[in-house]
C-alpha cells in the first residue's frame, strides 16, 4: 500500500511598505548596444572604431520605465537590499529570507526584469568619474 503524503498550505502574509530614500536614487539600465559590445568583447571580437555618443539619448535610455510612463526599479534590487540586512547572528539567515521573500511587481516588460513603480521627481542627468582596473 502506498504512503499518503499530506501537504499543509503555506501561510503567507502580504504587507505594503513605503520605502523612502535618504539620498537620490541612481539607476542605470544597460542598453542593448552596450550589452552587445560586452558580449562581443568576451567572444574575442575586435573593437570597432568608437562612435559619437549622444548623452541625452543614453540618459533617457538608462531609466527603467513602465509602459504607462512611470519610473521603476527592478524588484530584485529591492529584494537584494532587504536580504543584505539579514544576518544569521541577528536571528534571520539571509538564505532563509531570500527563499521566503517575494516582491510583487507592477509590470514585467517583455524580456526584462520585473519592475516596481517609484514615486520620484523628474530625474536629472549626472556624470560620475569611473576608474576601471589598474592602469587599463
Amino acid at each position: 500500500m502506498a504512503d499518503v503524503v499530506r501537504l499543509t498550505p503555506i501561510k503567507t502574509k502580504t504587507v505594503m511598505i513605503r520605502i523612502e530614500g535618504t539620498t537620490p536614487l541612481i539607476s542605470h539600465q544597460w542598453s542593448q548596444k552596450a550589452l552587445e559590445q560586452m558580449r562581443s568583447k568576451k567572444a574575442g571580437q575586435k573593437k570597432k572604431n568608437r562612435e559619437a555618443t549622444d548623452p541625452q539619448a543614453e540618459f533617457e535610455g538608462a531609466a527603467y520605465r513602465l509602459t504607462d510612463g512611470r519610473y521603476g526599479i527592478p524588484a530584485t534590487g529591492i529584494k537584494n537590499a532587504i536580504a543584505s540586512a539579514a544576518h544569521k547572528d541577528m536571528g534571520l539567515a539571509r538564505t532563509i529570507l531570500r527563499k521566503g521573500l517575494f516582491i510583487h511587481s507592477d509590470e514585467t516588460p517583455s524580456g526584462g526584469h520585473p519592475l516596481v513603480a517609484v514615486q520620484c521627481p523628474e530625474p536629472v542627468m549626472r556624470e560620475d568619474v569611473v576608474r576601471v582596473g589598474q592602469g587599463s
